[in-house]
């Protein structure tokens, strides 16, 4: 599939590569990491490089078909749904308006993602990652907390800390204010 904006043209494809491989050495599912990114993307100056995430993913083999990318971009929508509560609405309505804009028209998924919702542990797990890159420091040691409260290892707590920071370094962002894990490790 050829696309006007070629992921290879964005800092954020090298960006989403690091994050994927980052992800591998952990146990938070081979998916997860787009799920990070998005979120902290939606919460940058620039939420508009979604676009270049979604290029990115798209062009992935697993992805080839038309269902594999509507799939994908349900579990992107949901995520910055989810984000709103964060980031309020702007943001994330900029990123989803920015992926638009790429879509092919036989990818367009208009299907409803919330019919089926859960209030359950794994979307409370879910809720605990990302806050981070608002650079808050209570909020952020509440989460990492959190996380590591329920189940997630130190080790797969530390490479999410890694990821959020690569993706706060692309837009020169301080996290002066963002506790370590270690940090955080005697709360939990």
């Amino acid at each position: 599939m050829s696309t006007p904006n070629s992921p290879t043209q964005s800092p954020v494809a090298e960006l989403c590569h690091s994050i994927e491989t980052s992800f591998k050495s952990t146990s938070l599912g081979p998916d997860s990491w787009y799920l990070l990114t998005i979120a902290c993307l939606s919460g940058s100056p620039d939420p508009e490089l979604a676009k270049d995430l979604y290029l990115y993913v798209i062009q992935k083999e697993k992805n080839s078909t038309s269902a594999a990318r509507q799939a994908f971009i349900r579990r992107i929508r949901e995520t910055l749904v989810k984000c709103v509560s964060i980031v309020w609405c702007c943001k994330p309505i900029e990123a989803r308006i920015a992926i638009s804009q790429v879509e092919q028209e036989e990818d367009r998924d208009y299907s409803l993602t919330r019919e089926y919702w859960q209030c359950d542990q794994a979307n409370d797990e879910r809720g605990m990652r990302c806050i981070m890159i608002e650079n808050l420091r209570k909020k952020t040691h509440w989460h990492i907390g959190g996380t590591r409260r329920i189940g997630v290892s130190k080790e797969d707590t530390q490479v999410l800390w890694e990821c959020i920071q690569r993706v706060a370094c692309i837009f020169d962002l301080k996290m002066n204010k963002v506790p370590t894990v270690d940090a955080v490790e005697y709360d939990v």
